[in-house]
């Protein structure tokens, strides 16, 4: 076991470059990444502290109780995530992957607090935070928008009814300490958050975040839960299968059943290779997909460069699929 932590480690590093993110038509989905780091799987929540120096008193390995000296076995879910991680990894060399998924009270994740720039996923935060501090009447004409075309404009004016500042407020008060909005231009309007400068003007989150974020939405703790319910609702208007190739808003549920896919709440993110102004692929997606007993599990997953976008995107829809079909079979 620890092998396959220490493998997946290796499979999440990869080196980017960043520009500014933009918001204007017909560039649909610039983005912007950055050097990411090796990140050590967890499989702890996002905020659990680190573990404590060992007292040097105690040796290792010579606890009264065996049990207690053995590493803790995967689970099917744990199992799951990281052998596919290590087959993304070998299939397309250079990609830097992130996945966080959390279900029943687990929460798996790979590279989870690793920074990269969220893309149009951000745009779901973005609506969220405008909910909150104009309401759901204002917020209306813009969202089926937002979730079914990614349409940068509708985002625009979602940002514009509370202000970039408000939004960056919002995410921080749900915990989502490395998630922030630096920049949006759209329509020759730049829009510029308070710490844009000393963050480089870089647009940043985590799958750690995303699936916090993801959570406690369902959970009705971050709106009321008439303002929830209406958010999640609007999730579906996302596309549950792909019409276009050049398009990827529905990576997430390509290959969910198609019952399944159409109450999935989800939103995702694109850059091709060569697209616009950014000099780095990427892919991103998250989401609220339910479960035939009535629980739902939440899953945010994020590819950078590598040498095989389209195999990165079919790879999203397939582990979504698998983590689904795992989960929703009864234990034997």
């Amino acid at each position: 076991m620890g092998a396959i932590r220490a493998l997946i480690t290796a499979v999440v590093v990869a080196g980017a470059v960043f520009v500014p993110t933009l918001g204007s038509d017909p560039a649909p989905e610039d983005v912007t990444t950055e050097v990411l780091s090796t990140q050590a799987v967890s499989t702890e929540a996002a905020d659990t502290p680190a573990a404590t120096e060992p007292d040097p008193a105690v040796e290792p390995g010579l606890s009264d109780d065996p049990a207690t000296d053995a590493e803790p076995a995967l689970s099917d879910l744990e199992l799951l995530v990281y052998q596919r991680t290590i087959e993304l990894g070998r299939a397309s060399p250079g990609v830097t992957v992130s996945v966080t998924v959390s279900h029943a009270g687990e929460v798996v994740s790979v590279a989870g607090t690793v920074p990269f720039d969220p893309a149009s996923t951000a745009k779901l935060y973005w609506l969220a935070a405008a909910v909150d501090g104009a309401g759901v009447d204002a917020v209306t004409p813009f969202a089926e928008a937002i979730f079914a075309s990614s349409d940068n404009q509708a985002a625009s004016q979602v940002i514009d009814l509370v202000g970039i500042d408000a939004i960056n407020d919002f995410t921080a008060a749900a915990g989502m300490g490395d998630t922030y909005l630096s920049l949006w231009i759209d329509g020759g309007i730049r829009r510029a958050g308070v710490e844009a400068a000393e963050r480089e003007f870089r647009n940043t989150s985590t799958t750690a975040d995303a699936v916090a974020f993801l959570d406690r939405l369902a959970d009705h703790e971050l709106l009321d839960l008439a303002d929830s319910a209406q958010v999640m609702a609007w999730m579906t208007f996302a596309p549950d299968r792909s019409n276009d190739p050049d398009e990827w808003g529905a990576i997430l549920t390509e290959r969910l059943p198609p019952d399944v896919a159409a109450l999935t709440m989800h939103k995702a993110g694109w850059l091709p290779p060569g697209c616009c102004v950014a000099l780095d692929s990427s892919l991103s997606a998250v989401g609220l997909v339910p479960l035939p007993d009535g629980s739902r599990f939440a899953i945010a997953v994020a590819t950078v460069d590598g040498d095989d976008f389209e195999g990165q995107a079919s790879w999203i829809s397939q582990l979504t699929a698998e983590i689904y079909d795992l989960l929703a079979t009864p234990p034997t």
